[in-house]
């Protein structure tokens, strides 16, 4: 997950987007996960939907080597995308939220409320956490949010969709 040296001095691709947005918002999150920092990446793994809408609609595309119907709207990306793993839904809601404070009713992909349900978690110290995932008497700090009665891990949202991602900006050369 490189960043090329130089930034631009201008963004005008999906591609430089990901580049120079993207993954340096998901490599933030991951040196430091907490709030400002997920939010930032669930809005840049959101944003980069409407570049790739913006450049590339009505076009030919695959995933994973299964060829997709060419997306007509932004919403027909949306559901593609959370067809391929359904983890774009959160990442879409986080994203929302963070902007908005409040989901509207019926706006949301997840029954997600707002920005409140977002939280960090600190866990840690001997014996809480597998052997290598922090220095002993450290903690590790994630980021989850409450949909419905349950927690969902953001970090492992805004993985997985950087991956599907990764592979679908190299696969369609976007």
């Amino acid at each position: 997950m490189g960043v090329k040296a130089m930034p631009p001095t201008r963004i005008e691709t999906p591609q430089e987007f990901f580049d120079f947005v993207v993954i340096p918002d998901v490599r933030d999150f991951r040196m430091g996960p907490d709030l400002r920092r997920a939010y930032h990446a669930c809005t840049s793994l959101l944003s980069l939907r409407d570049w790739v809408y913006r450049k590339h609609r009505g076009r030919p595309w695959s995933d994973a080597g299964r060829s997709m119907n060419p997306f007509t709207s932004k919403a027909a990306l949306q559901a593609a995308l959370e067809q391929i793993d359904d983890q774009f839904s959160v990442i879409t809601d986080v994203a929302n939220a963070s902007k908005h404070m409040v989901l509207e009713p019926g706006r949301g992909r997840t029954n997600l409320y707002g920005a409140a349900n977002t939280e960090t978690r600190s866990r840690g110290a001997l014996g809480t956490v597998a052997i290598g995932e922090a220095a002993i008497g450290e903690s590790i700090t994630e980021v989850w949010v409450k949909i419905d009665d349950r927690y969902v891990h953001v970090d492992v949202s805004i993985d997985r969709a950087f991956g599907v991602w990764q592979r679908l900006m190299e696969e369609n050369s976007w």
